[in-house]
This record gives C-alpha cells, sequence and structure tokens, in this order.
C-alpha cells in the first residue's frame, strides 16, 4: 500500500502526489482559518441583539470599539466567527434575523471568493484518485479501508446506509416532537426548523 512494489517512475510520482498533497491540506486549513479571521458582523441596532448576556454584551461592544466601530456612547457589537461569540448568538439571540447571518457566516469558512477552497477539494480528490489507482485500488476510499475492519470504500457506504435506513424511524419521531414544540412555542403551525433555529 505505500507503494513499494512501484517501478522508480511509479515512486517518484508518488512523491509528488504526496508532496502536493500536503501543500494542498495546508492551503485548506489556511483558507478555513482566513475566512473565520476574515468575517464579521457590526450590529448598530441593540434590538438585534434581544436574548444575549450583558456580559456578552459588554464583551461585543468593546471588540466593536477594539476595531473602530462604536464609542462608549454609542456602542456597537461585533460578532466573529470565535467560538464565544458566534455560538452564544446562535444559542440566545431572539432575532431570528440576526441568527440567520451568523450561521450562514459559519457555513462561509473556507467557502468565500478569496477563500475559496472549492479548487482545493477538486486537486485533492484528483491525487487521490491517482494514488489509489497507482496502487491498484478502484477508488481512495477503498485505498483508505483496506486495512481497516470495513474493508472497503463499497462496505463503508452499505454500512452508512443501512444505519440510516434504521435510525430514520426514531429521526422522524424526534423531527415530528421538535416541530410540535416549535409550533407550540410559537403559538403556529411550524412545518420546518431552520438550522439557525
Amino acid at each position: 500500500d505505500s507503494g513499494a512494489d512501484l517501478p522508480a517512475a511509479k515512486k517518484a510520482r508518488k512523491l509528488e502526489i504526496e508532496k502536493e498533497l500536503a501543500g494542498l491540506y495546508l492551503q485548506f486549513d489556511k483558507n478555513c482559518k482566513d475566512s473565520v479571521n476574515a468575517w464579521q458582523l457590526v450590529i448598530k441596532d441593540k434590538a438585534q441583539l434581544a436574548g444575549m448576556s450583558p456580559d456578552w454584551m459588554d464583551r461585543a461592544a468593546a471588540k466593536a470599539q477594539e476595531r473602530g466601530f462604536g464609542t462608549p456612547e454609542n456602542p456597537q457589537w461585533l460578532i466573529t466567527l470565535d467560538y464565544a461569540s458566534v455560538a452564544d448568538v446562535l444559542r440566545y439571540c431572539d432575532v431570528e434575523e440576526t441568527r440567520r447571518l451568523c450561521w450562514e457566516g459559519r457555513c462561509s469558512e473556507g467557502n468565500t471568493p478569496e477563500f475559496d477552497n472549492a479548487p482545493v477539494v477538486d486537486r485533492m480528490m484528483a491525487l487521490r484518485s491517482e494514488l489509489a489507482t497507482m496502487l491498484g485500488f478502484g477508488t481512495y476510499a477503498d485505498l483508505v479501508t483496506a486495512r481497516r475492519m470495513v474493508g472497503s470504500g463499497a462496505a463503508a457506504l452499505e454500512f452508512v446506509d443501512n444505519l440510516m435506513h434504521r435510525v430514520k424511524p426514531a429521526f422522524d419521531r424526534d423531527v415530528a416532537q421538535l416541530l410540535d414544540f416549535a409550533s407550540k412555542r410559537a403559538g403556529r403551525r411550524i412545518s420546518q426548523v431552520n438550522p439557525w433555529d
């Protein structure tokens, strides 16, 4: 599996692939971190943060002032993708629009034009496929599972599909209970719970 039996030219190509993959893994991680650091949401209307604790509000106002937003007399509040910032908003903020914007921000990690990981992932997939084929496997999933209990990519997928089939009735009951709870809380019939809720 490590390519010990490969001819010299293929061994050299294998090393090239592994070196390029290592660089791609670093680029992927850098894009994620850079996009997290770049994202921010400045709130100018305190009402958009209804439900947030006074301590959180003080920290968010101080962070905003550090970055040049608002003043002590006219505060603004900064939300970043730091866990303590955005997770509390998603958990405690009563304003759906604020939660939605924060959820969308979290989903933008490595997925913005300047930090887009899609081409990085495409290249990783192509290289992994080439590596698996070179080593005699049908897919990269077959390569990484060959020496594991599951044995193959197809068996892993079958396991997941079987598990999904088995848990679906319990999942459907949980969803119905959640929708019933949300409907009672809202005072109207809720047929869908959004991810930011």
